[in-house]
């Protein structure tokens, strides 16, 4: 990974596990303080903003009517499978309608292909036919 993939990715986990709250919608807290050390605090959060995280603690993390589609690539450089097959395997023993898909290829292989597989999921027909 470039130094510039390595910093999008960074900000984008940081979106993803640290947002900032209400008035400050779409700003994020940096696990790293301005001398480069890591903000406890901050990793703290990640920790119980992280989805295996939070269905593991959260038995109502999802309610039975909720179609929930898991997937990464076989060989993902980033382990994104592995994390979505451990999500998979602690909410396919719940009530629900969950399932997890890993195609063969890299994290950002078939991307249109997996995206589409898993919206005719989620909608249980054929994209064409969604209005």
């Amino acid at each position: 990974m470039s130094k510039d993939e390595d910093i999008n990715y960074a900000l984008g986990l940081s979106c993803a596990y640290a947002p900032s709250a209400a008035p400050h919608i779409g700003e994020f807290e940096w696990l790293y303080d301005a001398n480069g050390k890591l903000r406890p605090e901050v990793w703290q959060r990640w920790l119980d903003n992280d989805p295996l995280t939070v269905v593991r603690k959260n038995p109502n993390a999802f309610s039975p009517n909720q179609k929930i589609y898991l997937e990464g690539a076989a060989q993902d450089q980033f382990s994104a499978n592995i994390g979505a097959r451990k999500i998979y395997e602690v909410l396919k023993a719940r009530p629900g309608h969950c399932t997890f898909y890993e195609p063969p290829g890299r994290h950002a292989d078939h991307v249109r292909e997996r995206l589409q597989r898993g919206l005719q999921w989620v909608f249980d027909q054929p994209l064409t036919d969604i209005k």
